[in-house]
């Protein structure tokens, strides 16, 4: 089954998810990983270079958006009042990019980009 969003909500919650994406990045990549020093580490160090590079970190955002919303579709109710309509998919986005999981998101697709950038350089 192939759901679709109304143009107007595909604008409104793609954007209310890019803003919570953007406000999010920094705190989920600078918080300390319980018990996992590497991983803190690469974190750490991420969050160095998208700080440096906005190039990077607005395509680590738009990448990680995307696929926020992708993901949370199967909350998406044509059926419900805008408001609560909303609400469910909002929550779902919610719970779905938690620090954590942005934090994930995010070295991930600098991994992509990188050999994106890489494998376009090497032709």
């Amino acid at each position: 089954m192939n759901i679709t969003m109304t143009k107007q909500d595909a604008v409104k919650y793609t954007n209310e998810v890019k803003n919570y994406v953007t406000a999010s990045l920094g705190a989920a990549l600078s918080a300390e990983v319980d018990g996992d020093v590497a991983r803190t580490t690469t974190n750490l160090e991420l969050l160095k270079r998208i700080l440096a590079d906005t190039e990077l970190r607005d395509e680590i955002i738009e990448r990680i958006t995307n696929y926020g919303v992708q993901y949370s579709m199967v909350a998406y109710k044509i059926n419900l009042e805008p408001e609560l309509r909303e609400m469910v998919f909002m929550r779902k986005i919610y719970d779905f990019l938690s620090f954590y999981q942005i934090s994930l998101l995010a070295v991930h697709f600098d991994k992509q980009i990188t050999a994106e950038k890489s494998e376009k350089h090497s032709r």
